[in-house]
């Protein structure tokens, strides 16, 4: 059996479908549950959390905004870089962020912040 470029070309095209689908197919099933901060301990470090909830004070200094976030059931602080403007203290948001540590606590490095 010859190979033409018909063949390459449509095996080209069924492995793209293919390798597409199962990215978007693990990309579904990779969603970050909502955390209540009591539940993050030490052992959480390195693993990515969202966080539903308020913020207690926030300190902006050379375009890093240090946050503390709480819920109904604890605190923790936060970082965030890029962030220059003044959350508001009265509103609900979900943070997503990466579990660090910062003087043997968790804390939470924050990549994305919607309002609730």
């Amino acid at each position: 059996m010859h190979i033409t470029t018909k063949h390459i070309i449509k095996i080209s095209l069924i492995s793209f479908i293919l390798l597409f689908s199962s990215l978007i197919y693990l990309d579904s099933i990779h969603t970050i549950k909502t955390t209540q901060i009591k539940n993050i301990t030490i052992k959480n470090i390195n693993q990515y959390v969202q966080i539903e909830g308020k913020i207690g004070k926030q300190n902006i200094i050379k375009n890093m905004s240090f946050l503390n976030i709480y819920d109904k059931s604890s605190n923790i602080p936060a970082i965030m870089f890029d962030l220059n403007k003044t959350l508001n203290k009265k509103k609900h948001y979900s943070f997503t962020g990466k579990i660090t540590t910062y003087k043997s606590k968790p804390e939470l490095i924050i990549y994305e912040i919607k309002e609730k």
